[in-house]
């Protein structure tokens, strides 16, 4: 072959071959900038899904800080993170009581006035008008504690607050069931001694109808678990009888001392009349601990959870 058409064809390889890379670089760079593309596309539409999904869950939250704290208000029965700050708030407390009591007063006046009339006239105004002074009660606590409508109804249940009007109403301490979980087997010992000399001061010095010396020649005490809360049995006994048996859970105040909450009514008759003579039939004075004999003061309490399986509880304390 010629020399010249030789490097002829060399050059025209070259040539083919350059072409040919360029062709290859130029498609690799438009896959690239399509990828590129692509991703920047699919990178757009996640920020744009992501930026929806955090406003519809910022939305979802209302006005609560977080998830959990929405979920826990909820289950609660409360829709606002406003209202639900206030559910263990003692004045909010205070001031449903006080909300309450009144509420009562004016249904009983309502009552009154209607048992007084038969005409249907004169009750239906009558209807009106204390129908007219509920709402405006109703209204009047709802702003000055910051609550709406009837958010103070579940509020009330969540948050036990009844349980803290009766324990106002006898100067009695509240605790919660995290604060009788918390009571070990000291404390328990303490108020097993506490209430027990009680028991038996009340009984030597014949101090109402249950504590009556004539029938009863001494007060004992044991204690149970009952679902890792503390509960303590008292009875008065004698020879020929035996009382059926006084209970309370107990519970650890905030300043450690120890309380006790009678879980049925008969229990809270016992102690809280203590003091009245069994000749007669007035109250005393309101009592809010029970204490003798230099043995641990026990506070009077109420439980501001649900109300304990009396009868199951019972059963522990049968011999």
């Amino acid at each position: 072959m010629h020399p010249k058409t030789y490097q002829a064809e060399i050059e025209q390889y070259n040539q083919e071959k350059e072409r040919t890379a360029k062709e290859l670089a130029e498609k690799e760079k438009l896959e690239k900038e399509e990828m590129e593309r692509i991703a920047a596309e699919l990178a757009d539409q996640r920020a744009k899904k992501d930026a929806k999904l955090e406003a519809d869950y910022k939305k979802s939250l209302g006005d609560f800080p977080n998830g959990a704290t929405k979920r826990l208000a909820n289950k609660a029965g409360v829709q606002r993170y406003a209202a639900y700050k206030l559910l263990n708030n003692s004045e909010v407390i205070n001031e449903y009581c006080d909300f309450i009591k009144n509420a009562y007063a004016i249904e009983n006046e309502k009552n009154r006035q209607m048992d007084l009339t038969s005409a249907s006239t004169k009750q239906s105004e009558i209807e009106k008008e204390f129908e007219f002074k509920q709402i405006k009660l109703t209204s009047d606590f709802n702003k000055k504690v910051g609550l709406r409508q009837f958010e103070y109804v579940e509020m009330s249940i969540a948050g036990y607050w009844n349980a803290y009007c009766r324990a106002n109403e006898h100067g009695w301490q509240v605790f919660t069931h995290d604060m009788a979980v918390e009571v070990d087997e000291d404390d328990v010992d303490n108020a097993v001694k506490g209430i027990r000399a009680f028991y038996n001061f009340e009984l030597n010095n014949n101090t109402s109808h249950f504590f009556n010396s004539k029938k009863y020649g001494s007060g004992s005490c044991e204690w149970k678990n009952y679902n890792n809360l503390k509960i303590v049995g008292c009875r008065l006994r004698s020879f020929t009888a035996t009382s059926n048996w006084d209970m309370f859970l107990i519970g650890k105040l905030d300043n450690g001392s120890i309380a006790a909450s009678p879980i049925n009514g008969k229990t809270g008759t016992h102690v809280s009349m203590s003091g009245v003579s069994p000749s007669l039939s007035s109250r005393a004075a309101a009592r809010t601990y029970m204490e003798a004999y230099d043995e641990p003061k026990i506070y009077l309490a109420k439980f501001a959870d649900q109300q304990l399986a009396v009868r199951e509880i019972r059963q522990l304390f049968v011999e």
